[in-house]
């Protein structure tokens, strides 16, 4: 928890990185309280004119402060904003609001918060609307997703869910098909076309989707890889998948 003039705010984060704090700097439902800096010769960067209007304070701090709050291992490219959190998007209002042709993403249990960040900007650049993540085993490492996400963790919402296979039903119910990825899939990815509203369904890091999340699924699929070597990284898949799902 920290101080932000003299009030407590515990449910504000860091977000650091030029692309990060700029993509902030854009995003309307942005609230910035904080901006610091090691330079100032950085801000024209990171605040470009169209946000000069920011009511956030700016400060100019030492390499003290940034190591104290970031440590030795952060890329924080000597820029961060303290933020608010973005309105949050619940799945009622995600399944409402969807249009006739719409892909979201859900993830099962993904916990590296880089790999959350790379699959952000696939999802952007291949028009997904959304991400489904649990709050439980969902790294909540805003900086380090937004950082890895290069500008896409302001345009692609998260939306966080206690009960996973239940939020699946739900999706099913306003009419998406929930397409699973897994390397025992009878089809492959590049030949399931039709569907209009698609969740397309990726599992952690080491153990894929788990059995019941599987058991959810309309379809599961598979990337066509080499006989030789078929194991890709969650967000290589993630992005290889949207990019076939937004064909």
């Amino acid at each position: 928890m920290q101080m932000v003039n003299g009030k407590k705010q515990s449910n504000c984060y860091w977000l650091y990185g030029i692309h990060a704090v700029k993509a902030a700097a854009l995003n309307p439902k942005r609230v910035i309280q904080r901006i610091v800096t090691l330079d100032d010769k950085l801000l024209p960067q990171a605040l470009p004119a169209t946000s000069r209007t920011l009511k956030a304070r700016v400060e100019v701090v030492d390499k003290g402060f940034f190591q104290k709050t970031f440590g030795q291992n952060i890329v924080h490219q000597n820029i961060a904003a303290w933020v608010e959190p973005l309105p949050a998007l619940h799945l009622e209002d995600l399944c409402m609001k969807a249009t006739p042709k719409q892909t979201v993403a859900v993830l099962d249990q993904v916990t590296d918060p880089h790999n959350i960040g790379a699959i952000l900007r696939s999802a952007a650049a291949f028009n997904i609307s959304a991400l489904v993540l649990t709050h439980n085993h969902s790294p909540q490492q805003f900086g380090t997703i937004a950082k890895a996400a290069s500008g896409a963790f302001e345009l692609i919402p998260l939306v966080f869910v206690t009960n996973l296979a239940r939020s699946m039903e739900t999706l099913k119910k306003s009419g998406f098909w929930c397409i699973g990825m897994d390397g025992t899939g009878k089809q492959f990815i590049t030949d399931i076309k039709g569907y209009d509203k698609k969740a397309i369904v990726l599992g952690s890091e080491g153990q894929g989707m788990r059995r019941l999340t599987a058991s959810h699924c309309d379809i599961i699929a598979k990337i066509p890889t080499s006989e030789n070597f078929s194991t890709l990284n969650v967000s290589t898949a993630a992005a290889i998948t949207f990019y076939e799902a937004n064909k």
